[in-house]
């Protein structure tokens, strides 16, 4: 359940970056179309600045979503081969940690 929280969490701030990716963008698109005696160099250079760094962070937040994706689609655990498992003591709920083999007798 965590991890679908988490990754309804990430969707959510890929939405945002998203939005706020597509305004910065739209700015310094508009910003760069006045003529100079509107609007400053600087002013222009400053948005397209701004538009770099939210493309940064709507890049971030997907890679961020994707991750978390992956966390959820490995909390399912399947064999490779069809066969029994017998005397295995994990049972529903146990924790596993990354790199750590979980008990099987």
């Amino acid at each position: 359940e965590r991890y679908r929280h988490a990754l309804a969490e990430a969707e959510a701030a890929v939405s945002a970056r998203q939005a706020d990716y597509a305004l910065k963008r739209s700015e310094a698109a508009r910003r760069a179309s006045l003529s100079g005696v509107v609007v400053s160099s600087e002013s222009r250079e400053s948005a397209a600045s701004t538009a770099t760094a939210a493309a940064a962070l709507y890049h971030q937040a997907q890679a961020a979503r994707d991750t978390a994706a992956l966390n959820l689609a490995r909390t399912e655990l399947r064999a490779p081969v069809d066969g029994y498992i017998t005397n295995l003591e994990v049972h529903a709920g146990d924790y596993a940690s990354a790199g750590r083999p979980l008990p099987v007798e």
